[in-house]
């Protein structure tokens, strides 16, 4: 029935096999098993059907298997117009999810699915390796434990943003999304290390915190802004215009420039309130610390 490669002759350039195989007419009818000649190990010639029993039956036209374990592969395409990748699997999980022990299968995700989920997966870790070691470098820089978290206070603000700009213009947060967050880290650290550092140096000349507060946010706000409307201005043509083969990176544009936006916003406001908190609280600890040491409050 499948044939038996017997010999290969040469056709002029090519070698081709010969495959000796029963005619088509008799390997479409199912009762010719039946009559299928069997040669035994004593040379004797019995018929299938005398030595096994046949029954007919609906089977698999390929048979799957993943850690011994057979598997059926379903594949599908999503409609991104209509719904998310991530509302269907939610679907499947609801309808077809493994809930009790009585369920023979289980659920295994491949694919573009697998594929996103270590792509987010190295991304976080990108990210968490890429914040401790911008905390490392400010407290070298500073010489204070919390001074760093005050700068980098701003980077959940630049979410915010990010998540507005994903909904304005109808995208799904996506790998290309986690990217553009990742590079908005660095910038967001940047705006605020600007407000942060001068705020200390006049504190070093003198002034009180509340007075080097408004300094800096008279003195330091036109960088903070035009390094802003810069890089907004510069990925715009991606977020506004992209079309064909650059319409892809335009979820990763709408995260760096209006995570950036909202994230400005916020250090102008938010940053300084924050320093005044996180320099209450070294306060407190230094009091505390001195008390400790001396048995008395020194100021």
């Amino acid at each position: 029935y499948l044939g038996n490669e017997v010999v290969n002759v040469t056709w002029e350039d090519k070698r081709l096999p010969v495959r000796v195989i029963y005619p088509e007419s008799m390997r479409e009818q199912s009762t010719s098993l039946k009559t299928l000649p069997v040669i035994l190990a004593s040379g004797k010639t019995v018929y299938l059907n005398d030595v096994a029993d046949i029954s007919i039956g609906r089977g698999l036209n390929q048979i799957r298997r993943r850690d011994t374990q057979r598997m059926a592969k379903i594949t599908a395409d999503v409609d991104t117009s209509i719904t998310t990748p991530s509302a269907v699997t939610q679907q499947i999980e609801e309808t077809f999810g493994v809930t009790s022990q009585q369920r023979p299968y289980s659920l295994l995700y491949l694919g573009e699915k697998k594929k996103a989920e270590d792509s987010f997966k190295g991304m976080n870790q990108a990210l968490i390796i890429a914040l401790a070691v911008i905390f490392f470098m400010l407290t070298a820089l500073f010489k204070s434990l919390i001074d760093p978290l005050v700068v980098m206070f701003a980077i959940p603000f630049g979410f915010i943003g990010v998540v507005i700009g994903h909904a304005v213009f109808g995208y799904n947060i996506q790998f290309l999304s986690a990217v553009g967050m990742l590079a908005l880290s660095g910038i967001i650290v940047n705006d605020s290390l600007i407000m942060v550092d001068f705020i200390k140096r006049l504190r070093g000349e003198g002034h009180d915190r509340v007075s080097a507060i408004v300094a800096a946010g008279k003195v330091r706000a036109r960088p903070i802004i035009l390094t802003t409307v810069t890089t907004f201005l510069g990925v715009s043509p991606l977020i506004f215009f992209a079309t064909g083969q650059t319409a892809f990176l335009s979820p990763m544009a709408v995260s760096l420039g209006f995570g950036l936006l909202f994230a400005t916003v916020l250090i102008l406001l938010t940053l300084p309130c924050f320093y005044l908190i996180a320099d209450d609280i070294r306060d407190r600890i230094f009091v505390r610390k001195n008390k400790n040491e001396a048995g008395e409050i020194v100021i």
